[in-house]
């Protein structure tokens, strides 16, 4: 069972279990073998995807759905990422082997695993890194890096960063011996610059082998005066995102916070602006600069908030935070502009159901205008989206309802606040699409059908009414959607009383 099929409990459990077991040795090479096969059914997906769609999803979009579960289902409903976070207790309770009176997994039993490894299998090499981490001794360290080089090459986020965690584990007892220093080489020479989280590991490993001088003797506030300055280009981009970045970077954050802190608003929403205007990166997404920038009600913002609410980024792995950037985008411009902004691309209808949701955004958020206001200069939104946009319409809700992050008004974020405040219209769209549910289209190149249609019966739960009870009672026995029909019917019953 590679994924795509239902689990019951039962099922659930006994991946689980087998997750556990693996880490004392029992069934490996089958887990294995189940591991190595989802990665090559996944591998066969994104080839007919590229040559269906001309898009090749990245290994880090991959991973993250499938073995990591992000924004989808995946750790409930994929074999190969139950037994993976079950494994991944091993790492929380190094005590369990010892409890359960068998010895856990041996280090010749990880070399043999590992030697049979490509960067392309993702869950092995992430299996192993869960093994590693509880072992100890300058053999479990050289698998280690052994292992690190193989999660580096994989190009995924996820497996990455269970590389670098893995190799966290050892730098106590390889320090100041040819083992750490071989190490301490590797590391230094990987590029990781792209990835805030990944070279922020990356730093804090290297300053614990003490090879990170935190001394800065440059001046950050030249430089930023430079970029403010001059003109707006990829260099000056890239040069204010890295400032902006650094600021996190916690062993080297000093003087870049102490800098950013230190100008006046104006400057500071300037060189904002200028960092947010270069392409998303996995580590610190464009969506916190973007909320900064709402935040601060300049009109200065303005240039990067038109960026964003112009185009949608498909591209990266974190979908939340793309979604997030298009709805700060579409709020803050609201504040500024007299109209929203139109995407560059609405060729298909999945690019115009966005196109008129942040239309619907921007009205919601305009300053000064009253109910029917709002209710006016959303109608023919609404009318699209219930109308020859149905297909395409439930999906951007149920990105809305992910990206948490997104700039809250009234304690409430922007999902909730559209299907609250037209009740009717989101209630037709909802109950539509569960009953279409596997005709339903997405912009976003990766859609996990389950996920999103549990998502739309927990919105219904909010937005159903009686006809609402009548149709979820239809999936009240389906073994995936069941649970959250029961609990849809069961909030509604409990507002009607």
């Amino acid at each position: 069972m590679t994924g795509g099929h239902e689990l019951s409990a039962a099922d659930r459990a006994l991946l689980a279990a087998t997750g556990v077991l693996a880490h004392e040795g029992l069934f490996l090479p089958e887990v294995m073998q189940l591991l190595d096969a989802t990665d090559a059914a996944c591998r066969r997906s994104a080839q007919a995807q590229a040559r269906s769609e001309g898009f090749h999803p990245p290994a880090s979009v991959t991973v993250a759905t499938v073995l990591a579960g992000i924004g989808g289902t995946a750790r409930s409903e994929v074999a190969a990422a139950i037994i993976l976070a079950s494994a991944d207790l091993t790492r929380v309770d190094h005590l369990f082997p010892t409890r359960s009176g068998r010895p856990q997994v041996s280090n010749g039993e990880i070399a043999t695993h590992l030697r049979a490894a490509t960067p392309d299998d993702h869950g092995r090499l992430m299996l192993l890194a869960d093994f590693l981490t509880t072992l100890q001794g300058m053999e479990a360290a050289t698998l280690a890096l052994r292992l690190l080089r193989l999660c580096i090459d994989s190009g995924a986020y996820h497996v990455q960063l269970e590389g670098l965690n893995t190799i966290r584990t050892f730098v106590n007892e390889t320090s100041d011996t040819p083992l750490g220093n071989e190490i301490a080489a590797d590391l230094q020479s990987i590029d990781l610059s792209g990835n805030l989280g990944l070279s922020t590991l990356q730093v804090e490993i290297l300053h614990a082998y003490g090879l990170v001088d935190f001394h800065y003797d440059g001046d950050v506030n030249a430089e930023i005066e430079g970029i403010l300055q001059g003109p707006v280009d990829e260099d000056s981009i890239a040069r204010a995102h890295s400032i902006v970045s650094n600021q996190f970077e916690e062993i080297i954050s000093e003087p870049y916070f102490t800098a950013v802190e230190s100008l006046d608003p104006t400057d500071k929403v300037r060189l904002y602006v200028i960092a947010a205007l270069g392409p998303p990166t996995p580590g610190l997404t464009n969506d916190w600069l973007l909320r900064e920038l709402v935040a601060s009600a300049d009109r200065a913002a303005l240039p990067a908030l038109r960026h964003w609410a112009t185009q949608l980024e498909l591209s990266g792995f974190y979908p939340q935070g793309s979604t997030a950037c298009y709805l700060l985008a579409m709020q803050g411009c609201a504040l500024h502009i007299d109209t929203p902004p139109q995407l560059a691309s609405c060729q298909t209808d999945d690019e115009a159901a966005w196109q008129c949701y942040g239309a619907i955004i921007f009205w919601l958020d305009k300053p000064g205008l009253c109910d029917e206001e709002v209710a006016a200069q959303c109608a023919s939104h609404w009318q699209q989206l219930t109308g020859p946009l149905l297909p395409a319409a439930a999906d951007p809700l149920v990105r809305f309802y992910r990206a948490s992050g997104s700039y809250e008004q009234d304690g409430r974020p922007v999902f909730a606040r559209i299907i609250l405040r037209f009740p009717a219209e989101a209630r037709q769209i909802l109950q539509w699409s569960i009953r279409h549910r596997d005709t339903l289209t997405s912009v976003f190149p990766s859609a996990d059908q389950e996920d999103r249609a549990r998502t739309i019966i927990d919105m219904l739960g909010t937005v159903g009414n009686t006809e609402t009870i009548d149709v979820l009672h239809v999936f009240t026995d389906d073994q995936t959607l069941g649970g959250a029909a029961i609990d849809a019917i069961k909030q509604l019953t409990d507002q009607r009383s």
